[in-house]
């Protein structure tokens, strides 16, 4: 077949647009494989994230739990400071009333002081008049009515001796007890 110049022409024209389509092709395979490598890249990019935020969900777990768990400690710490602390005040109110009592007692031991005073001096007087009594009188009458009231009164004063005695036994015991309560308060100021 003759090979027209108008068939060269256009199987110039074949050949450019294959050169053309093939050149487009090439970077349509070079622009899908830059995609493709991106969308690789992207998913690698997706899952270290999805790692990173289960870790940071872990992590927000953890430390949720450890402040529960401080929390928990929190309250108990309240709990014995609470209870501390009343156990102070209940002991610094029984010092208190200890304190209150061992005055009381104190006050009963000096009234009990000047009783057993007076008495003691009425028996000094009495004796002095019984002696009176016996070089001025011989009444035997007389005599046996002093030594009666001589010795109700020797008895009187005796008695009282014994009462003192147990009052001020009672202030030395209430006083160890203070001791022991104010020991005991100043333990429990030392702990809380």
């Amino acid at each position: 077949y003759a090979t027209t110049p108008a068939f060269k022409h256009q199987l110039e024209e074949f050949r450019s647009e294959i050169q053309r389509r093939d050149q487009e092709i090439v970077a349509m395979s070079a622009k899908m494989k830059t995609l493709e490598e991106q969308h690789t890249d992207y998913q690698r990019h997706i899952g270290v994230l999805k790692e990173s935020l289960s870790a940071k969900e872990e992590h927000y777990t953890m430390l949720q739990a450890d402040v529960e768990e401080l929390r928990s400690r929190l309250e108990e710490k309240n709990r014995i400071i609470e209870k501390k602390t009343q156990t102070a005040l209940q002991a610094t109110q029984e010092k208190n009333r200890v304190t209150n009592e061992i005055n009381e007692l104190k006050d009963h031991v000096d009234i009990k002081d000047r009783k057993i005073n007076v008495l003691q001096r009425k028996l000094e007087l009495q004796e002095a008049q019984k002696k009176a009594h016996v070089i001025a009188s011989k009444s035997s009458e007389e005599t046996n009515s002093l030594k009666a009231q001589l010795e109700e009164q020797k008895r009187q004063l005796e008695a009282q001796r014994r009462q003192l005695e147990e009052l001020r036994k009672s202030v030395d015991g209430r006083s160890r007890q203070l001791e022991e309560k104010e020991k005991h308060v100043a333990e429990l100021d030392a702990k809380l």
